[in-house]
């Protein structure tokens, strides 16, 4: 049973976190994923937090890990667990926490205001909070399921997992960049290709997704209804961008509507 400081506090906090669009959950190990500390004892986790986790990517929000544990050990606990898969861009190492969920933000290109990070201890979400001072915290109790779970009611589903698949491809992606001296160096090496086409009555739910999640393609910051985007198509000239390259390829991945007038 929570406390009346602690529901006060969840009341006050999801009313936050429904008003942003939280598209990556940052997890500690120790405490806060699994119960018990790797180091020290045999770590177990819930079924509760392994069907989170599922529901999480199956509405397109990824999960990370920024936590204080020898990388090799708590990697082969998640590999065991069989939920290694289920995290991008993991952060395992015994640095301190908050200039590297500032990192795994910056590699997966968000914004610190549409990440949630989960923690046991309260000095490293202060940390974390230091340097991102837009992020959104969470302190671990046991009311955290239900939480997500708000979380999860107001994203969209994404039961292929398209949004898992496209941050694996770009893990992959920063791990090789490194071996080159530039950026221009390994674009070089992508086979970048680039296509436009007529849009057409089945790339709709498509921009109607891509204008609703961002406003890198949307520069009127304007939310239409599927009514209004299926109103304008037919009476503009409007387009789709699609990209591939050699890890793979990315679908559609912008938009132009061109008023006729």
């Amino acid at each position: 049973l929570a406390s009346k400081a602690q529901f006060e506090f969840f009341l006050k906090n999801i009313n936050t976190i429904l008003n942003t669009q939280i598209k990556l959950v940052i997890w500690d190990l120790d405490e806060t994923l699994w119960d018990g500390t790797i180091s020290e004892t045999n770590v177990y986790i819930s079924n509760e937090i392994k069907d989170i986790l599922n529901e999480l990517l199956d509405h397109g929000i990824m999960n990370s890990i920024c936590s204080k544990n020898d990388f090799n050990q708590a990697s082969e606990k998640l590999k065991e667990l069989g939920i290694k898969d289920f995290f991008v861009f993991p952060s395992i190492s015994w640095e301190r926490k908050g200039q590297r969920v500032f990192s795994i933000i910056e590699a997966m290109n968000l914004r610190p205001s549409n990440v949630l990070f989960i923690d046991d201890m309260k000095i490293n979400l202060e940390d974390a909070k230091h340097i991102a001072p837009e992020l959104n915290t969470y302190l671990k109790d046991n009311q955290l399921i239900g939480y997500l779970k708000k979380i999860i009611e107001h994203s969209k589903k994404d039961s292929n997992r398209k949004r898992l698949s496209m941050y694996k491809i770009l893990e992959e992606k920063n791990s090789i960049k490194r071996e080159f001296d530039s950026e221009e160096d390994f674009l070089y090496t992508c086979n970048i290709e680039v296509f436009i086409e007529r849009m057409k009555e089945e790339h709709l739910d498509r921009v109607f997704e891509m204008i609703h999640r961002t406003n890198q393609l949307n520069y009127t910051k304007a939310r239409w209804s599927m009514e209004t985007l299926d109103s304008t198509y037919v009476n503009s000239d409007s387009f789709v961008v699609r990209a591939s390259d050699r890890f793979g390829d990315y679908g559609i991945i912008g938009v132009c509507i061109l008023d006729k007038g």
